[in-house]
Order: C-alpha cells, then sequence, then structure tokens
C-alpha cells in the first residue's frame, strides 16, 4: 500500500485561507467604521461653524437695522463674535442713511485671531 503525501496539506490550506478571508473582511469593517466616525465628527464640527456663523450674521444685520433708525453717525464699524472663545468674529463696517433709515454695507468678513505664540527661549546657565 502507497500513501499519498499531499492529502493531509490540502485540508490545512483551506482552514488558513479561510482564516485569513475572515481576519481580512473583519479588517476592512473596523478601517470603515473608523472612517465613519471621524466623518461624522467633521460633519458636526462643520454643521456648528456653519450654524455660529449664520447666527452672528442674523445679529450683525439686527445691530446694523437698530444702528440705521437711531445713530447719528454716518458711518459704523464693529465686530460680531462668531464662536464663544472669540477666536473668530466677523467685521461688519456700514455707510448709514439717516433720512431714509438704510445703510449700505461696505464691508462684510470673518476674521480668524491667530494665537499669540510664545517664542521665547530659556536658557539654562
Amino acid at each position: 500500500m502507497k500513501r499519498r503525501l499531499g492529502s493531509n496539506m490540502n485540508i490545512g490550506a483551506s482552514s488558513l485561507l479561510l482564516i485569513f478571508i475572515v481576519l481580512s473582511l473583519i479588517t476592512f469593517a473596523i478601517m470603515t467604521l473608523s472612517e465613519a466616525l471621524t466623518n461624522k465628527q467633521l460633519i458636526r464640527r462643520s454643521l456648528d461653524n456653519t450654524t455660529a456663523y449664520y447666527t452672528a450674521c442674523n445679529e450683525a444685520e439686527v445691530r446694523l437695522s437698530e444702528l440705521a433708525t437711531t445713530s447719528t453717525t454716518e458711518s459704523v464699524s464693529f465686530n460680531q463674535p462668531i464662536n464663544e472663545d472669540s477666536s473668530r468674529y466677523l467685521h461688519v463696517s456700514a455707510l448709514i442713511n439717516r433720512d431714509e433709515g438704510t445703510y449700505s454695507i461696505l464691508e462684510w468678513k470673518v476674521i480668524t485671531k491667530s494665537p499669540q505664540l510664545d517664542t521665547s527661549i530659556t536658557v539654562l546657565q
């Protein structure tokens, strides 16, 4: 009787291939979930920033309309904070027509304050 040498190897190879495929699918599923969570955080931050910008725009419009009816000056300029920490604000400049109670916007832009960096170096003696 002759024994076949390669018959036992086929069972082990197919099991190893199946384990490799399952591990690959699990890895891709984890990577996809991680990417989805990252995108969700990015979209949430973008939504919060957009909402804060439009809220600041609405408040600036209300302030301009109040100034158009009550102001004695012909030009106004003010900064409307966009976020709580005041690192971003809306800079508004306008000409006011007191006779008609209207205004013309000259400048409407978002300004971001850059953080003050510590550039000093401490030298040990």
